[in-house]
């Protein structure tokens, strides 16, 4: 038999390099469809606009003019800010879900009715439908912190999708965005108060999904609810939303921590520029 003239170390050496190079290609493989699912999921990687409305104030409280903050906010976002978003996310998801659990997301988004859905779900995020269901936690508020009692908030939407929307929320991660929300809120309005901050504490977890409910109905209809509860009742579904229950859970770490950052750049610039 012709010996090869490969040895054996040589052939072991070429099987750890590529090994190491197929490697490399699956975190980029994996990497990619994080950023791909960003997109199509209406993630944070999509709001430049909104983090330069952000963040450009911090540098104009240091004495940058307007058009220069917002100029420097918008380079952050693409040299720094896009790149940290898509590491955080990954180093979130990839202990949670695989590569074909975010290609199935990403099907369900761009799939006519998951695109559908997640249009219509954009009124969550509504600045003046916020404002309007903060309106109308006013007068409940106001009588709670005077030391009344609050009534149930009532909800005009059929019993049907009131029912659909409650499973969303559990499904969705809905619940913990909410969470959140009550945490901020309390965080603001309870203070040292423990006592103001039990009653507010229990109108919350007693209204606060309905008022969510209210603040998306009816634009957010029924069929949206179902596309996205049929999604997360699968198995790939109910892994991105433990994911994006992570995500939720330490999205104001991650912001304050990027505002900090973006300060110190700003100080950065003011020192050279001196």
């Amino acid at each position: 038999m012709k010996k090869s003239f490969l040895s054996k170390g040589f052939v072991l050496t070429l099987c750890v390099l590529f090994s190491g190079v197929f490697s490399c290609f699956a975190q980029d493989s994996y990497r990619q469809t994080i950023e791909q699912l960003a997109k199509v999921s209406g993630g944070v990687v999509d709001s430049k606009e909104k983090i330069v409305a952000s963040f450009s104030p911090i540098l104009i409280s240091m004495g940058y003019a307007d058009s220069t903050a917002k100029r420097v906010a918008a380079e952050y976002y693409d040299e720094v800010f896009y790149k940290d978003v898509l590491d955080w996310m990954e180093s979130v998801y990839k202990p949670l879900t695989s590569e074909a659990d975010l290609k199935s997301a990403i099907e369900f988004f761009t799939s006519p009715a998951g695109k559908l859905a997640e249009e219509h779900s954009k009124i969550y995020a509504d600045e003046k439908a916020q404002q309007g269901m903060m309106t109308k936690m006013m007068p409940d508020i106001t009588k709670i912190a005077m030391g009344e009692k609050a009534g149930k908030v009532e909800s005009d939407a059929p019993k049907g999708y009131q029912k659909v929307f409650h499973e969303y929320c559990k499904l969705s991660g809905m619940e913990k965005s909410m969470d959140v929300m009550v945490s901020q809120m309390l965080n603001l309005m309870g203070g040292n108060n423990e006592k103001l901050t039990k009653s507010l504490s229990d109108y919350f977890a007693t209204n606060l999904e309905t008022l969510m409910m209210d603040l998306g109905y009816p634009t957010m209809t029924e069929e949206d609810l179902n596309t996205y509860v049929n999604f997360f009742k699968t198995n790939s579904g109910k892994k991105i939303s433990a994911a994006n229950s992570e995500i939720i859970k330490g999205a104001v770490k991650f912001g304050l921590s990027e505002a900090i950052k973006f300060q110190m750049m700003g100080k950065e610039k003011l020192k050279s520029a001196e």
